[in-house]
């Protein structure tokens, strides 16, 4: 009976290492991302090819990473792979300039406008517009609001503190049960202009200031389910352990004890 058991046991497990399908990704990329740090070129360049092949969508902020390494080890073709992919999702031209002397690179610019086209057809730019629009609101309130009040900066009212974190909570909520959870395969990859890089959608940092307020949006299976699905690369931003105390208290309880404490006026 026993044998049964741990059998049955051993099974589950394995399915749902299975059923996790960024799970080797994660590893083979954070090794090649250190690999990289380290120069160790020629390694990082072999991990970051075993780890797109392990999932039908590598991020962007990856892709970014293994063009420098394709560039260091002259694996033209690897370059233009991963070139394309960022092309088509939404990536623009002024990022690949400095790609120029590579022999595909005439033909890689002549084609960038059925790139452009493909991003367009195929990647949803009114949720990026909104998730970004988001990501701006929550970083306005929680540094010009938030923190402000709590430096003694500006006067204002409990009440304001609370509807205003509150609308932030209940925009993400909307955008998700509408678009289901945001994530690089609906909305394409973020290009940052003024760094001329791509970046991860800050939606770790967006959660753990809407868990600092004391709300819980997801359960915790949740959570690992975006992580495995590649729409969230951790939890650890928003674990109990990270929050604190204040961790599932609920938005009004955590505003009053946050106003209360802080308020000088």
């Amino acid at each position: 009976m026993k044998k049964l058991i741990l059998i049955f046991l051993f099974f589950n497990i394995s399915l749902y290492a299975q059923e996790c399908d960024y799970e080797e990704y994660y590893q083979l990329v954070s090794l090649a991302k250190k690999q990289t740090d380290q120069k160790d070129y020629i390694q990082a360049n072999s991990n970051f090819k075993k780890a797109f092949l392990k999932v039908d969508f590598p991020l962007g902020k990856d892709l970014g990473y293994a063009l420098l390494v394709a560039q260091k080890t002259n694996d033209d073709s690897l370059a233009m792979e991963i070139s394309i992919k960022l092309a088509k999702g939404g990536v623009p031209i002024r990022y690949f300039t400095h790609l120029y002397k590579m022999s595909w690179y005439k033909d890689f610019k002549e084609n960038f406008k059925t790139y452009t086209s493909f991003f367009k057809s195929n990647y949803n730019q009114e949720l990026k517009d909104k998730w970004i629009d988001l990501i701006l609101k929550d970083r306005y309130f929680n540094k010009e609001r938030y923190h402000a009040h709590r430096e003694g900066k500006i006067d204002i009212s409990l009440e304001e503190l609370i509807n205003e974190a509150s609308m932030i909570s209940k925009e993400l909520k909307g955008m998700v049960n509408v678009y289901g959870f945001p994530h690089e395969k609906q909305m394409g990859y973020l290009y940052i202009k003024g760094q001329n890089r791509i970046s991860d959608y800050p939606i770790d940092i967006v959660l753990r200031h809407i868990y600092q307020r004391g709300e819980l949006i997801f359960e915790n299976k949740e959570i690992d389910n975006f992580i495995c699905a590649g729409n969230l690369r951790t939890k650890e931003n928003i674990s109990q352990e990270s929050i604190g105390l204040w961790y599932g208290l609920g938005l009004k309880n955590v505003m009053t004890k946050f106003y209360n404490r802080y308020s000088k006026y």
